[in-house]
């Protein structure tokens, strides 16, 4: 029996051995998450920040090869400072698009602040320069930090099937691209015949999964927890980020690289670009967020 185990155990250390190396010899060849080809995208959450630091934000964007920012819509903020703020990044080569979200929009009759984002943007969009103009509605909602998630988890879900449903009506009026965030953990969430990632997937036309982990390898890793997405993603031919986080969080050191900073980040989403590019999927990465990455730099 110890023969036999010690017998298991070599052709397991023999076989990670030739995928490390493997994947080594991958990693010199495969394009680098900070080449221009890459989508990065990055949230923007402070809107007020564009009135006097836009052009800072812009050259912050492009100096550090991001080339999407999700900017969330603040109707306070006159139509004059977007279209500036989205002109500049056009001519940059940073798409913007129309970011917000509320977790109480999956019910019905809690959309009044989502219809009015979708009419905002709407009015936006038809009075502006092409250049000046949002390239997508982005929005991120998450049931679950709702305290029924824990008692009522199945109606929420249906709940926020039908928020989805609904948004991508609207959305298609606006004749954009529908973008989402989503937990890299809804492949475990049942929906009827299918889990709520392929349900989510198959519908909208963007995802951003928030694989909230430090690391490429190891255990609970950023290439694992995306494995389940980024097959789907390759399946109903969808555009996939692969978003992580360097802002300061409570949830746990393991959710962030905050305390590792934005070099050691970049290195480790190498190493996912590498992996993920070698099997030939098409995708990109986001980081959440603008203001966090500013500050980290």
């Amino acid at each position: 029996m110890k023969k036999f185990i010690s017998l298991v155990l070599f052709l397991l250390i023999t076989a990670s051995m030739a995928n490390f190396q493997v994947y080594a010899k991958q990693n010199s060849k495969v394009a680098k998450v900070t080449d221009s080809q890459t989508i990065r995208g990055t949230w923007l959450w402070n809107t007020k920040s564009i009135i006097n630091e836009g052009e800072d934000i812009i050259r912050f964007l492009k100096d550090n090869k991001y080339n999407e920012l999700y900017l969330q819509v603040n109707t306070d903020i006159k139509k004059e400072v977007y279209n500036k703020f989205i002109e500049n990044a056009s001519k940059n080569g940073i798409g913007v698009y129309a970011l917000d979200g509320n977790p109480i929009w999956i019910f019905k009759d809690k959309r009044q602040s989502l219809n009015k984002f979708f009419d905002w943007v709407k009015k936006y969009n038809e009075s502006s320069l092409q250049n000046q103009k949002f390239i997508g509605i982005h929005l991120d909602v998450e049931p679950y930090v709702l305290p029924e998630w824990s008692t009522k988890r199945d109606i929420l879900v249906g709940n926020y099937q039908d928020y989805i449903l609904y948004s991508l009506t609207e959305v298609n009026k606006l004749n954009l691209p529908f973008a989402v965030d989503v937990p890299f953990w809804f492949d475990v969430v049942n929906c009827g015949k299918e889990n709520l990632a392929e349900w989510v997937i198959s519908k909208v036309d963007e995802i951003n999964i928030m694989a909230y982990r430090d690391k490429a390898y190891g255990e609970g890793n950023i290439i694992d927890i995306c494995k389940s997405e980024m097959e789907l993603s390759k399946r109903y031919n969808k555009k996939l980020k692969i978003s992580v986080e360097i802002g300061d969080t409570k949830e746990g050191d393991f959710i962030t690289f905050y305390q590792e900073g934005t070099k050691y980040m970049i290195s480790e989403l190498d190493k996912v670009n590498s992996y993920y590019k070698s099997l030939g999927y098409n995708f990109g990465f986001a980081v959440h967020s603008l203001d966090y990455l500013r500050a980290k730099k």
